[in-house]
């Protein structure tokens, strides 16, 4: 079906080169480029979430000293009093972050690497609302890994039919480079 092999190229956005490329377990320099813009933002959430919990760690330290009191005696008897307490509470958000960073960084190894994952069977399509705002998730699920995408993507597949999808693992959403129909 050539007409429709386009369709799923215009949706996803992916070049015969691309989908060739991948065949062959590379990355065309534009989805390196691509791979390169997902790695940027991901490291800029990374260290916005890191930042944000060292201050908060900092302003739950420092608190006592603020409301203490109006004397410098009274603050610096409160500090002392809780100081073991917001220790443990800062030492736990310091430790939380610690582990959604690493995390963060063990789950993205393969968009760090560009390694191409290929998975091969029959797409389920589904749509999953959010909360009260109705606001449409689109999936598309082949050989039991899910990607969410875009109402336009979600089109260019056929539930039912076989693919093969050539994709990063960039969880919780998995990035895909190309695809193409069994």
């Amino acid at each position: 079906m050539p007409g429709y092999s386009y369709n799923l190229q215009h949706a996803l956005g992916f070049t015969s080169d691309d989908l060739e490329a991948n065949r062959n377990g590379y990355l065309t320099d534009r989805q390196q480029e691509m791979l390169a813009e997902r790695r940027r933002l991901r490291g800029c959430s990374t260290l916005a979430a890191v930042v944000t919990f060292m201050v908060s760690a900092a302003l739950l330290v420092l608190a006592p000293l603020f409301f203490g009191g109006t004397t410098v005696q009274n603050a610096d008897t409160t500090f002392r009093e809780v100081l073991p307490y917001t220790l443990m509470a800062a030492g736990i958000l310091l430790g939380t972050a610690l582990i959604f960073t690493v995390t963060g960084y063990v789950r993205s190894s393969d968009l760090t690497a560009g390694k191409i994952s290929v998975i091969e069977g029959k797409a389920k399509l589904s749509t999953r609302y959010f909360s009260k705002i109705r606001m449409p998730g689109y999936y598309v699920t082949v050989g039991g890994v899910r990607f969410q995408v875009q109402k336009g993507e979600i089109e260019a597949f056929i539930d039912g039919d076989s693919y093969r999808v050539y994709y990063v693992k960039n969880p919780p959403i998995e990035m895909v480079l190309s695809a193409e129909m069994l």
